[in-house]
């Protein structure tokens, strides 16, 4: 019929596994002690612009209601839940330290000549009131048993901390434009451009090599080593250059090592964080799997300085590294499972009833089909 809706079966399939991933990945939450929280999709604009990422701003959905209100479409879940849990606190209806958990659209528009929009859907975790390392190891294994339990392979974890280029930038005296230049040439893991542009700067050359050892394409726990030779006294440096190394060995002890690098480039991402970071990537969906990090000034635009950190799981990426015939999908159910509905209807459908109550899969058949 030509009015009937149709799902074709790698949609169907593509369907069903997303909903298994918000499931499992749900699971894994509420098992380490994080509540699930619902956030607007819709929010005003200027009680929210203070916290979001500038792409994030650039890339939104804008719109006037009819009381004058500039509106926006939800571009990225973390700033609304820092909205909500800073007026949580503000009224006591809520004790620290928090953890929350979401799974959630957001809308953004492509970067394309079109401007279409792009709709994902975020799984994640905040963790708000904790500063220490375990804050930021408890964030990590809540990842690390999600893709574990969704049965992926492929991943790796790529480690940075933005707060380490943040203060090697700052002690290069730059400019701001200069920063977002060398900013870019860190994430181009270019150490030739960041060279060139600090030296004609005139910064001094311990912090040109500093600065350019974060574009260091290897990544590993040398440039940590590299970064303390060069500025040895630097004590604010070597206080989060041991906690990654700390955070490291950590999860190493604990059995991850294979599943972590150290990556000081990797400084992608929104623009809030603030100290220790990851990228998760898989060559097999060709694309980060999502991002995470430690943001302890974003609860600040809301009037609540509070510690936080998280990370999102973007579904679709997921659905991606992941195989559709993984899930049990009705197409591929036993025939044990079928009821067939003949010429009694009460008949059939009371075995239905039956079986559901059970909680047995149950699949309605036609005797004709």
């Amino acid at each position: 019929m030509a009015d009937s809706p149709y799902i074709a079966p790698a949609l169907e399939a593509s369907l069903g596994v997303r909903r298994q991933v918000t499931f499992q990945a749900m699971r894994v939450f509420s098992g380490w002690g994080y509540r699930e929280v619902q956030v607007p999709l819709i929010d005003y604009f200027d009680s929210l612009k203070r916290a979001l990422d500038p792409d994030a701003t650039e890339r939104s959905f804008r719109f006037v209601d009819r009381h004058g209100n500039v509106m926006i479409l939800r571009t990225d879940v973390t700033p609304s839940i820092a909205k909500l849990a800073a007026y949580q606190i503000e009224s006591a209806a809520a004790r620290l330290p928090m953890r929350v958990s979401y799974a959630n659209k957001t809308v953004r528009i492509d970067r394309g000549h079109d401007g279409r929009a792009s709709e994902t859907y975020q799984l994640g975790i905040e963790l708000i009131g904790v500063p220490t390392l375990a804050g930021d190891i408890e964030n990590f294994l809540v990842a690390l048993e999600c893709l574990d339990r969704l049965g992926l392979e492929d991943y790796q974890f790529n480690v940075t901390d933005h707060g380490i280029a943040r203060h090697l930038l700052n002690a290069t005296g730059a400019p701001q434009r200069i920063r977002e230049e060398v900013h870019e040439a860190i994430t181009a893991r270019d150490p030739t451009g960041i060279r060139s542009i600090l030296g004609e700067l005139g910064a001094r050359e311990r912090f040109i090599e500093a600065v350019s050892t974060l574009a260091d394409f290897e990544g590993g726990l040398h440039q940590l080593s590299r970064l303390q030779e060069l500025l040895p006294d630097d004590k604010v440096l070597h206080q989060r250059l041991g906690r990654i190394r700390n955070l490291f060995t950590t999860l190493s002890a604990l059995g991850y090592r294979d599943r972590i690098r150290i990556d000081m480039a990797e400084l992608g991402g929104a623009s809030y964080y603030t100290g220790i970071a990851f990228n998760i990537v898989s060559e097999v969906a060709g694309r980060s799997l999502g991002r995470g990090g430690r943001y302890d000034d974003l609860l600040a635009a809301f009037n609540q300085k509070q510690p936080a950190v998280g990370f999102s799981l973007t579904t679709e990426a997921l659905v991606d590294a992941l195989q559709p015939t993984d899930i049990d999908m009705p197409s591929t159910r036993a025939m044990s499972d079928a009821v067939v509905v003949g010429e009694s209807l009460v008949d059939a459908f009371q075995e239905a009833i039956n079986r559901r109550l059970e909680n047995r899969p149950t699949r309605i058949v036609s005797e004709r089909s």
